[in-house]
């Protein structure tokens, strides 16, 4: 090949390399988007290790990327900080991040000796620090139920929000002075707080459900106000033998069970609300209860309710009048409550059972309700009253000796002197109210 024809090539293959050899800045681009998400992929867990920053690079500072899954411990655990899930990155002076490993020898600040609701565990690496946030609880709550409170004494606990259910077990063996139930608890189960010796509870409007004798036996216990809450029942030995000066109970109760209040020796008055509807046997057997106030609405007073109140001086009634009239009084529920000087039945009472005065021997008044009609066997026979009103206009049927013959005055309403006075074909003078016809007045 001539000189000339070779000069002639190399001038044409050095043109052709032109276009070749120029970058296209779209293709560029697109190349470095994919090198700059390939990068931040790195520390992901695919098997491959991030890049090493440049060796004349610096650690600038380190961050948390992801939290421990754990960040929770019980008090008092011995458990170490459980580091999975953590990823912590460094930040180099290059702008290069990095995926460091980390141990628990990097760690500090971790303890469970207290409860802590935000604790930070400190993390350093070449004196950089970083931290994430852990908790400390003294509880262990499962599926809304509180099984157990870990610390076990102060002056004051505060039951976790997350808490719903206070269970048997949660408080067995603590002495806080004041317990506060959280707004969210609905229910205290059966035995919860039983001779527990906590002096105050604050019980929250979410309550609903008490369980048996859950307060049994709480003697230091000196005031109890459910007054907010939306119990329905108070159910059998819930407040037995508990030291309350003041009961408050709440518009939304039903029904008091047997035996709920019974030993409550340093409880001084009682008013039921309008819908109470039951208080059942000796639900305030040897109560100090002074005065009680009854609802004219109540269906069922059972028997011995107020059975050895010693301190009970007077019963009254009240209401925006009845709305019930089929209501029972069983027997013996005043007896032995030698202080009792007055007492007014509920407008709703029917009926009255036998024997309700038996060592009563200071009774001045009776009051006997407007729909009463029935009077069991010795109702009122052996008690001392003075004064007995009746309210009905129709003379109530009477069992033998239900009436006391010892009474100073009855007093019937206006008009129906004459049908109280009459005899009864052939009921016996002991089973007929014309027995204290001399005694009678109109009112």
């Amino acid at each position: 090949m001539n000189l000339k024809l070779a000069y002639s090539l190399m001038i044409a293959g050095a043109i052709l390399c032109l276009p070749a050899c120029k970058k296209d800045p779209v293709v560029e681009k697109h190349k470095q988007t994919s090198t700059s998400s390939s990068d931040n992929n790195s520390g992901e867990n695919n098997g491959q290790q991030p890049s090493s920053p440049d060796k004349d690079a610096v650690l600038t500072r380190i961050e948390v990327v992801n939290p421990p899954v754990q960040t929770t411990y019980l008090l008092r655990s011995e458990v170490p900080v459980n580091l999975e899930g953590l990823v912590v990155e460094g930040i180099y002076s290059n702008g290069e991040r990095k995926k460091l490993d980390i141990t628990s020898e990097s760690l500090s600040g971790f303890s469970t000796e207290k409860a802590i609701e935000q604790l930070p565990v400190i993390i350093t690496v070449e004196e950089k620090q970083t931290s994430f946030m852990v908790k400390v609880i003294d509880y262990v709550i499962n599926n809304g139920v509180l099984t157990e409170v870990l610390e076990k004494q102060g002056e004051v606990y505060r039951v976790p929000a997350e808490a719903k259910v206070i269970s048997p077990t949660a408080f067995a063996a603590s002495t806080f002075d004041k317990i506060i139930l959280s707004e969210g608890v609905e229910e205290i189960q059966a035995d919860a707080f039983t001779g527990n010796s906590v002096k105050e509870v604050v019980f929250p409007k979410s309550l609903k459900t008490l369980g048996e004798y859950c307060f049994y036996g709480c003697r230091n216990l000196s005031r109890v106000d459910l007054s907010d809450t939306q119990v329905q029942i108070i159910p059998k030995r819930a407040f037995s033998e508990v030291g309350a000066e003041e009961i408050k109970l709440p518009v939304t109760l039903r029904e008091i069970s047997s035996q709920a209040f019974l030993h409550t020796d340093r409880l001084h008055w009682m008013t039921f609300p309008e819908d109470l509807k039951t208080i059942g046997v000796e639900a305030f057997r040897e109560s100090g209860v002074e005065s009680v106030t009854l609802p004219d609405n109540l269906n069922l007073l059972e028997e011995r309710a107020f059975y050895l109140c010693q301190n009970l001086r007077e019963v009254r009634s009240s209401g925006n009048g009845s709305r019930e009239t089929a209501g029972v009084i069983k027997g013996g529920v005043f007896q032995y409550c030698p202080k009792l000087t007055l007492i007014e039945f509920p407008e709703s009472i029917e009926s009255i059972g036998q024997t309700l005065f038996s060592g009563v021997v200071n009774l001045d008044a009776i009051t006997l309700g407007k729909n009463l009609k029935k009077m069991a066997f010795n109702a009122l026979g052996n008690s001392t009253v003075k004064l007995l009103t009746v309210k009905t206009a129709t003379p109530p049927s009477l069992q033998t000796y239900a009436l006391p013959l010892q009474v100073d005055c009855v007093s019937v309403p206006k008009g129906t002197l004459e049908l109280f006075r009459q005899p009864l074909g052939n009921v016996s003078l002991r089973s007929s109210w014309g027995i204290l016809a001399t005694k009678m007045e109109e009112f």
